[in-house]
């Protein structure tokens, strides 16, 4: 962090400002023309933590750098508990390791995004769901619903693993734990759904970004840059981005918004954050039927993408020492993930003890949104915790599958 401090002057994604403005202004909003406007447009529980550790009311580097080493530490502690409750012995100690040098990790902890906080929560809600007897006890349950709740209100993603995990549980018909989880997570989420109706005039359960994220990576220009571009390319998303700026152009969602069009000066008024993510859902799905070869590459490309081994080169003029870096990277992924594909096929005929099954669902509904999804590397990091006690699984000799009373 002291390193790439430079860093955390990056705020990609408004936490900063969303922090600054909850405490400045008592307003959970981005910053417009008109004012400060509440939004939707990026998940609750991040900026919240940067508010209320703020002293000033403005987000320091400092306070930045303090709640991630936290955040970290939680997560690495609650791993070897995990690993412990796994059965993995003195060899426990090795699964925090492995996560506190995971090379995603370390360096999102670097910047202004939910990464860090995300895979607490993963591998918190891991813990508990383990020790919640393949979902029959209800006070683990419902500890887990209010886990999971937090984690959504973090990153949406985690309602895809909530809604498996609920379905997990209703087939095996544990019936009062399902009620105690549903519960939980439903009286956690509900202060956000709540401010939505109030602020926005819906409900929204989310946030208002699922919209453009599904057709930034189901678009004509996506599309044609998977058919025509060298394998690896990275796509540069500036022309899309500047297309899509101008989406009041029309109401029809085949429009073409990324063509030289001149404006129409009879265009309508631009959408609010509501009507822009649905907006951008019709443009997405139009788009996907339009070319369904190319949507089902695309599935395959963003899937490859989220478990790829190597990161994609960012920079064109990249420099040796980072590209020897990012291929030591690369190759440290390629041994692990293999490590943890072995662990689980021997674990195979006992998967649903202990916390595996749980951690393989959080693996498949992460892998189905990114499928979906705009998907990059860094968006496996919640992941990347069980991967790597599957990956010391098929390391350590002996192991008790069940969870420790």
């Amino acid at each position: 962090m002291v390193a790439l401090d430079h860093k955390m002057d990056d705020d990609v994604d408004q936490y900063r400002q969303l922090a600054e403005n909850i405490r400045q202004h008592h307003v959970y909003g981005r910053d417009g023309k008109d004012g400060i406007q509440p939004t939707a447009f990026r998940p609750p529980l991040y900026p919240l933590l940067l508010a209320g550790t703020s002293v000033s009311g403005n987000v320091s580097h400092l306070q930045v750098m303090i709640l991630h080493v936290l955040v970290a530490v939680a997560t690495v502690l609650i791993v070897i508990r995990l690993a412990q409750d796994l059965g993995f012995g003195r060899a426990s100690w090795l699964a925090g390791l492995l996560v506190a040098i995971d090379p995603i990790l370390l360096y999102q902890s670097t910047q202004l995004m939910t990464e860090t906080v995300a895979t607490l929560l993963a591998v918190l809600l891991l813990w508990v769901l383990a020790r919640s007897d393949e979902g029959r006890k209800p006070n683990w349950m419902f500890l887990s619903g209010m886990i999971a709740g937090l984690a959504i209100l973090c990153r949406p993603t985690f309602l895809a693993f909530a809604c498996l995990a609920w379905l997990l549980v209703a087939a095996g018909r544990h019936w009062k734990p399902l009620a105690m989880f549903t519960l939980a997570g439903s009286l956690v989420m509900m202060p956000w759904i709540v401010r939505n109706a109030r602020q926005l005039g819906e409900p929204v359960l989310a946030t208002t970004h699922g919209g453009y994220t599904l057709l930034l990576g189901n678009n004509p220009l996506f599309y044609e840059h998977l058919r025509t571009a060298p394998r690896g390319a990275v796509w540069n998303p500036d022309r899309f981005d500047a297309g899509w700026h101008n989406n009041h152009l029309s109401e029809d969602p085949g429009f073409d918004f990324w063509s030289d069009t001149t404006p129409s000066p009879s265009a309508g008024p631009r959408r609010g954050e509501l009507e822009d993510d649905q907006f951008a859902y019709r443009v997405a799905a139009h788009s996907i039927r339009a070319d369904l070869p190319g949507f089902g590459w695309s599935c395959l490309v963003r899937l490859g993408r989220f478990w790829n081994p190597l990161a994609h080169q960012v920079v064109q003029d990249e420099s040796t020492g980072s590209r020897l870096l990012r291929y030591a990277t690369g190759a440290w992924y390629v041994g692990i993930l293999a490590l943890a594909a072995t662990g689980i096929w021997r674990r195979r005929s006992n998967l649903r003890s202990g916390g595996w099954a749980w951690g393989l669902l959080l693996c498949l509904a992460f892998s189905l949104v990114h499928m979906f999804y705009w998907s990059d590397i860094r968006m496996r990091a919640p992941v990347m915790p069980f991967v790597y006690l599957a990956a010391l699984s098929c390391l350590v000799g002996s192991q008790r599958l069940g969870v420790r009373d």
